[in-house]
């Protein structure tokens, strides 16, 4: 059976599975949500009672913002469209207090609030209409939600539980009092009201209520959130360039130097691979994968000793030949650059089964600094050589294969000079297809403001025209935008073809001239963060800033690549076509440091064309997930956390055929296979707080039945935690249905086209990750617990501004000047004709072959600076 084993994901899991209840788009503390089924509100005015809920703090930022539901007791309840406005209230008292723990207090052995720690009047708040139920009395109840600033921020202790009150003051002669609404959520203990006249705080229970809630509620609970000040997460890694190692079924292709002394070289050669420069900004990192073929391939891993070791790595930069015909391949060029590296870091990562051969590979990650930068130019293509002088000759070094696609395959060969060389595409031991190398390239500065690179192993488009797509990105500097660079590919307007889906593209077979369209439409909105809106419990879209028209002859559209994708237990290929486009804006788009906008990008086809256009995803995730919609509704993709905190506690839905929303995403009930192959309808799932597949609050209890998720729209990752106790289990995906014992059986399986990767941390609950795309996906067990489904969606899109940074190219040693010491290397390499053949002339800053008087020129201009960017080892 085929194994995977990646420690990080055990990381990623536990996360997951700590997440506090209640939390809320990274903005909230607590949250309660409001009852929209059963609920009642409960009079809390300061003419008393006033009524209080608790809870406890598990991040220790201060509250800053209150939300919470009410509505107004006896009004229009015959009505089932009530007139606004409101009857109103005049302000509202925010009162906070410790807690007296259950048994505590000998004369109330129920928990209530304590000491009075914080108290405020708050006169401005939004009153906002939030919905009306009908209660089972044919009366009905018009809800309200309200949220407010606090005049002073409430700061907290973490792990401490803490009581809150919150009392409207009505209008002089107000007929219809004000009432806290009751939440489907319950924690620790009951609600209180206390009484003014009789100084005590009684315990409210569900007998006091009327007969509908007492029938579904054992306890009392209230409608509110808790937020802090909203702290986005920390920006994405400045990445250049990545190809992500293949974890799958990724081959290392063992690549050493070759020298030019050496007459004959060896038959395994060096190993290529090409980028595409996006914005001119200098390679000062590298990182990459590796491994070592043949050690310890019968270990299963984590290996127990160090690996055999790496004494140097030579890196090397070519320039681009491009292939000349559909049967040729593009190559190497020149020899721009070469370095070699002995100071680097050796981490790690994973270990996989090669299950065509039967044994296993440990693969590890390299990060270096390069000790002298590579100067690149936008637009242009290079290749990068990274070959290994090994430690131990018995296990030579191997460059690891990647999971993404882009431009011409990986070569092997040599290099001895520009006449005398050979390069061969690679072919992968076991698919036979050819492959690309997995690599990493940073920068230190650069005009890049922003980057959410395509996902060019399992990326898919989203249509974008009318509803549109928009994402969220960080400001991390004030500079303006000048700059959009994005992805797309055609795909009919209905959503059912891809453009040219049945050709394999270059370089087996090259393309027709593309569709095209009339334009872009550009957007930049402010942000509503989660939490903020009700409606949209998701971060989405605000007031738009600024919309352009872009002609489409005004745009750059480059081909990227070609994509393949398998859905489906057929396994039948069909092809992506991926593009590039840059977008210069007339007038640059002005932002400001550390907010969060949005962009949306909009494409309306061509005049009677059959074809529309899809922004493609990311595989970076940041925030929240990307959103599809208009100005008045925006709905958000995938699924950021199915946590079932919106379901109510106890709730039963039997199969089959039954449909209920959590999330925003339906789920269905389908049938249910037992072990035998026996299909069963009797089951049903049912929402629960055990904490038995390791999260915390609701989760879904699945008892004889598979529950189907509908995203919408085609996923590329998902996880989930669960909790295995008795009996077989079900998975579908794509349309490929799996009847198995335990999840830890499919663990390494590919199913209808996606990796499953399943972890186990002991006591029958485990996480489950799925990469690939994803159409459909149901799941299901006799005895099984599932929680915190999670599904991002991100676009990909790149953010660019003018590159004002003062690079000195003349600083050869990165010690952040250009002092005596450069120029002694400098004036060693003046006069040379020769950098093709060695790659290791300092002074050629144009590539050129050479240095001459064109290089001292840019040398001169930076002699004695001592503020050069990009520099190591400064004191």
């Amino acid at each position: 059976m085929k194994k995977l084993l990646v420690f990080s994901f055990v990381a990623i899991f536990l996360m997951m599975a700590a997440g506090a209840q209640g939390t809320n788009g990274g903005t909230g503390k607590w949250l309660q949500p409001p009852d929209m089924e059963y609920g009642v509100n409960i009079k809390s005015t300061e003419s008393e009672p006033i009524v209080a809920d608790d809870w406890k703090c598990e991040d220790p930022r201060e509250i800053v913002n209150v939300h919470f539901w009410g509505s107004y007791i006896g009004w229009e309840r015959e009505n089932p469209e009530p007139p606004l406005p409101p009857p109103g209230v005049n302000a509202f008292i925010i009162r906070i207090y410790k807690d007296v723990p259950a048994g505590a207090d000998p004369d109330f052995p129920y928990s209530h609030p304590g000491e009075l720690l914080y108290e405020k009047r708050v006169t401005e708040f939004k009153e906002r209409y939030y919905g009306t139920i009908t209660h089972p009395d044919e009366t009905y109840e018009h809800k309200f939600y309200y949220s407010l600033d606090l005049p002073e921020p409430f700061y907290q202790r973490e792990g401490t539980v803490y009581w809150i009150s919150i009392a409207a003051v009505m209008p002089d002669g107000s007929e219809f009092p004000w009432g806290w609404e009751t939440s489907t959520a319950h924690w620790n203990d009951n609600a209180c009201r206390y009484w003014f006249y009789n100084n005590y705080w009684e315990e409210i229970l569900p007998s006091q209520l009327p007969s509908w809630y007492q029938e579904h509620y054992r306890t009392v609970d209230m409608a509110f959130e808790l937020t802090v000040e909203f702290e986005p997460p920390p920006p994405l890694e400045p990445i250049k360039w990545q190809q992500r190692p293949d974890m799958e079924q990724g081959a290392n292709i063992i690549s050493i130097p070759i020298m030019p002394s050496q007459k004959n070289p060896v038959e395994r050669g060096t190993v290529a691979d090409d980028w595409l420069c996006l914005d001119a900004s200098p390679v000062s990192d590298l990182h990459f994968w590796g491994s070592y073929p043949g050690w310890e391939e019968q270990n299963p891993g984590p290996p127990m000793t160090p690996p055999p070791g790496v004494e140097a790595f030579r890196i090397q930069v070519y320039s681009n030949a491009p292939a000349t015909s559909p049967q040729d391949f593009s190559r190497p060029d020149k020899l721009l650059y070469e370095v070699w590296v002995k100071d680097f870091t050796e981490t790690y990562v994973a270990s996989i089964f090669h299950f065509w051969d039967e044994k296993w590979e440990h693969k590890y990650r390299y990060d270096l600094d390069l000790p002298r930068i590579f100067w690149q130019k936008r637009d242009k293509i290079y290749w990068l050589n990274i070959s290994a002088i090994p430690k131990n000759p018995d296990y030579l070094w191997g460059w690891e294969s990647s999971m993404d696609r882009w431009g011409d395959f990986a070569v092997k060969g040599w290099y001895l000079d520009p006449d005398n060389w050979w390069w061969e595409m690679i072919k992968h031991p076991y698919t036979g297809e050819n492959i690309d190398m997995a690599f990493e390239l940073t920068t230190c500065e650069g005009p890049i403001k922003w980057l959410q690179f395509p996902d060019m192993a399992n990326g898919i488009n989203i249509l974008s025209l009318d509803p549109v797509v928009a994402d969220d990105w960080l400001c991390i500097k004030g500079k303006p935008i000048t700059e959009i660079h994005f992805w797309g590919s055609y795909l009919s307007c209905d959503g059912q073809v891809h453009w040219e889906q049945r050709n394999p593209g270059p370089p087996e077979n090259p393309l027709p001239p593309t569709p095209g369209l009339s334009g872009f439409w550009i957007s930049f909105h402010k942000n509503v963060p989660a939490g903020v809106d009700p409606d949209m419990r998701w971060s989405h879209p605000g007031e738009l800033i600024k919309e352009i028209w872009v002609d489409f002859k005004d745009v750059k559209e480059i081909y990227w690549d070609s994509v393949p994708h398998s859905t489906g237990p057929d396994g039948l290929i069909w092809w992506e076509h991926k593009f590039y486009y840059i977008v210069r804006l007339e007038e640059p788009f002005k932002q400001e440091e550390g907010t969060i906008y949005w962009l949306n990008i909009g494409a309306t086809p061509l005049p009677d064309s059959r074809w529309c256009w899809g922004w493609e995803t990311s595989k970076d995730h940041w925030n929240d997930n990307a959103v599809q919609g208009s100005e008045e509704w925006w709905e958000e993709l995938g699924a950021s956390t199915i946590d079932f905190e919106d379901l109510i506690l106890g709730t039963t839905y039997n199969c089959c055929g039954y449909k209920f929303t959590t999330s925003g995403i339906p789920v269905t009930l389908k049938k249910f296979q037992w072990s035998n192959g026996q299909w069963t309808s009797d089951g049903y799932t049912k929402v629960q707080d055990g904490g038995q597949a390791g999260g915390s609050g609701n989760e879904m209890w699945v008892n004889n039945v598979n529950l189907d998720f509908g995203f919408g729209v085609p996923l590329t990752h998902l996880s989930l935690l669960f909790g295995e106790y008795g009996g077989n289990v079900n998975i579908e995906i794509n349309g490929d249905f799996r009847n198995v014992l335990n999840f830890s059986d499919i663990n390494g399986l590919t199913i209808g086209g996606v990796l499953v990767t399943v972890v186990d941390f002991g006591g029958g609950k485990g996480g489950i990750t799925l990469t690939g795309v994803i159409n459909q996906f149901a799941i299901g067990g006799q005895e099984l617990a599932i929680d915190n489904v999670e599904a991002p969606i991100d676009m990909a899109f790149a953010l660019i501004t003018k590159d004002d940074t003062k690079y000195c190219e003349g600083d050869f040693d990165r010690d952040g000047d250009v002092d005596g010491s450069d120029l002694a290397i400098f004036a060693a390499d003046f006069g040379r004709t020769d950098c093709y053949f060695t790659g290791d002339c300092e002074g050629d800053f144009d590539y050129d072959g050479d240095v001459d008087g064109s290089d001292l020129a840019v040398f001169a201009a930076d002699f004695g600076r001592t503020d050069c960017p990009c520099a190591l080892n400064v004191p």
